[in-house]
């Protein structure tokens, strides 16, 4: 009879967790590693474990053990950005600073709006000295979030490094106007006016008005929006609105009650709470991993006009297989937000897929419109003019691209994806080797493999598709491309041994069968026969003396 054996409760490997990171957060770090261990001993494939024992790793400074748990949740889970943003962070304390930067480039690859991608990488260039490419990651974060000090207070220093002290100052101004005790953001507002020789004006003094007592009904939602403990609060004062409701459910999830954060959602969106109790359901429900957060989202579709409801339907839509469907809702989104390009990229490649490839092209080029500086961008407005048929346009704006950031892969791989196309293959294959180079992404060398296939480069081809699966090992096109190659690969063999045993057929006192055996033996070729002796020959193919003496004679130099 076979032992039945349960799987563990979410409930109990949660409730271990929650141990964990108490221990973590009360300093004892040893504590919370033996918790993080026992849960993982109850689901070794349980990514928050994994996640959380990295984090404890990180605090200890043993940043090699975080780098293994972070890449071990990422084997789970490879779509969770935290998991990702620990792995970088982890990188970074190792000095890995390339392997750091690709890591930021797959998480800004899976979200172009990741703020903390967006600011780790600014600040690993920034220490690299390459403040342009800083200021730029700078200046994308501020392009969406321009209430975030700390990039302001980035950009500024950017700035002084590249010796624009007055744009600088403006910066740090921002900053401060954001938050009036941001230090660092005060210290280098008196550098820049250092550095343009004038006097740094004294800011205004506060007039502070004396303390006013906030009524009760407001206190656990400014507590809760101020990320501070509310739940005292709300114990004073039970919810009775939406919004008091919505305001308890974030309480709950920050105190990992994610059960209890969507029943309190669940009362906000009876009592009218819209889109912001619905989009609270669907992350309660993405936070205990339930299987209706992908109906729940598609819900989402009635708050299309809220860009964070669009993308959360969207993209439920999406991994359905509705591509029409979350074209449409991002359609919508974007009626109320034109000025979200990676919207409109996502729109288009959707559009692509659809193979609706003018509207494609025309969402492209806006996405490159809101968001000229992006090289990314320009490099899929690329991909959509080489779909349109339009591959001179599409080097171009390849070209482009790579004026932005020379070391953009995605441009330089879709630039050899072109030359190819046009039958330019030794450019294409510089590229390429280029773009491999800067990224190992699975489709550089896929792209690789087809065009050594296309030169009848096999053995090359081989070990790109290799390459590629290495990356992606159950890829169907790159399983289906190795396996085309090791065919033809043996089909070209096969027809190379049959000429040689027709030509071993000319040798006197040789017939087929014995052409054959001397082949299939491992003499398939002149310098191996060359390279023989004559008792090697009667020894292994069984000839006789006159016949061996025979072959030699035939292959003499």
């Amino acid at each position: 009879m076979i032992d039945g054996r349960a799987l563990p409760s979410a409930a109990a490997l949660e409730d271990v967790l929650r141990q964990g990171r108490e221990a973590l957060a009360a300093g004892e770090v040893e504590g919370a590693l033996r918790t993080f261990d026992a849960a993982l001993r109850i689901k070794p494939t349980y990514a928050p474990a994994w996640r959380a024992k990295g984090r404890a790793l990180r605090v200890a400074g043993n940043a090699k053990g975080a780098l293994d748990c972070y890449a071990e949740a990422l084997r789970h889970e490879p779509g969770d950005e935290s998991s990702w943003l620990g792995l970088a962070l982890a990188l970074h304390a190792l000095g890995r600073r390339t392997d750091e930067m690709l890591a930021y480039e797959e998480m800004l690859r899976r979200n172009p709006r990741n703020v903390a991608a967006w600011t780790n990488r600014g600040v690993t260039l920034h220490e690299e000295g390459r403040y342009e490419e800083a200021l730029a990651c700078y200046d994308r974060i501020l392009a969406n979030r321009p209430e975030i000090a700390a990039a302001w207070n980035n950009r500024g220093a950017a700035l002084l490094r590249l010796g624009r002290p007055e744009e600088a100052l403006a910066a740090f101004d921002e900053a401060l106007a954001l938050d009036p005790g941001f230090s660092d953001a005060a210290a280098n507002r008196r550098t820049a006016f250092t550095q343009l020789g004038r006097e740094a004006a004294e800011p205004a003094r506060l007039s502070i008005p004396p303390p006013a007592a906030l009524p009760l009904a407001k206190q656990p939602r400014v507590l809760a929006n101020l990320g501070l403990p509310a739940m005292d609060a709300w114990r004073r004062n039970r919810p009775s609105t939406a919004d008091e409701f919505a305001g308890l459910a974030i309480t709950l999830l920050d105190d990992g009650a994610p059960e209890a954060a969507l029943a309190a959602y669940r009362r906000a969106e009876g009592l009218g709470g819209g889109a912001l109790a619905a989009i609270g359901g669907v992350v309660a429900l993405d936070v205990l991993h339930d299987p209706k957060a992908t109906a729940e989202a598609i819900r989402l579709v009635a708050f299309a006009d809220v860009p964070r409801a669009a993308v959360l339907a969207a993209r439920a839509k999406e991994s359905q297989g509705d591509l029409a469907g979350a074209r449409t809702v991002l359609a919508t989104a974007l009626e109320h937000r034109p000025d979200l390009g990676w919207l409109w990229r996502w729109k288009a490649i959707l559009e692509l897929r659809l193979d609706l490839v003018g509207d494609a092209r025309v969402s492209m080029e806006r996405a490159a419109k809101e968001d000229p500086g992006d090289p990314e961008a320009w490099a899929d407005v690329a991909a959509t003019l080489h779909r349109a048929g339009l591959s001179d346009e599409a080097l171009g704006a390849c070209d482009r691209a790579l004026a932005l950031d020379a070391s953009c892969a995605l441009a330089l791989n879709n630039k050899g994806v072109i030359l190819a196309a046009k039958g330019r293959a030794e450019e294409a294959a510089a590229v390429f080797r280029d773009a491999a180079k800067r990224s190992d992404d699975a489709t550089i060398s896929f792209n690789q493999a087809q065009l050594a296939e296309s030169r009848e480069q096999l053995r090359a081809a081989m070990e790109f598709y290799d390459d590629a699966l290495a990356a992606a090992p159950k890829d169907a096109e790159f399983l289906a491309g190795r396996r085309r190659v090791i065919g033809r690969v043996g089909a070209r063999d096969r027809k190379s041994r049959d000429r040689f045993v027709d030509r071993l057929c000319e040798v006197p006192g040789l017939g087929p069968a014995t052409a054959r055996r001397i082949v299939d033996t491992g003499f398939d070729s002149p310098a191996r026969i060359r390279n023989a002796g004559e008792a090697d020959l009667r020894d292994v193919a069984k000839l006789t003396e006159a016949q061996a003496r025979a072959v030699k004679r035939a292959f003499r130099v």
